[in-house]
């Protein structure tokens, strides 16, 4: 068993076939520690996996700060070297997790 974590993903990865023609991958990212250290992961084993990354972050206008933390997304995949894609949705301060969900899905 690989020892350390990017081996362990890429290990993960393989023997479960998750990506198994080399070509486009978006990755959700809210901005929070495990969906930026998720990134982190993935663009150190892109290449290696043949994955052309793509940062994805939906803004649901539900916090006061969504719009930094949509910024601070962007400015993450950029240092990175990656694309990235924003979608902003006006939900507002009352929105719950499930209409929050249905709008990152739509």
């Amino acid at each position: 068993m690989p020892s350390d974590l990017r081996d362990r993903l890429r290990h993960h990865i393989r023997s479960e076939n998750l990506f198994p023609e080399h070509g486009r991958a978006m990755l959700a990212v809210s901005g929070g520690p495990d969906s930026v250290a998720l990134l982190d992961l993935f663009a150190a084993l892109a290449d290696d996996l043949g994955l052309e990354l793509v940062a994805a972050h939906v803004d649901h206008g539900i916090a006061r700060d969504s719009g930094d933390v949509a910024r601070d997304v962007e400015q993450l995949a950029a240092r990175y070297g990656l694309p990235c894609s924003v979608a902003r949705v006006e939900l507002g301060a009352g929105a719950s997790e499930t209409e929050a969900r249905e709008a990152r899905y739509g």
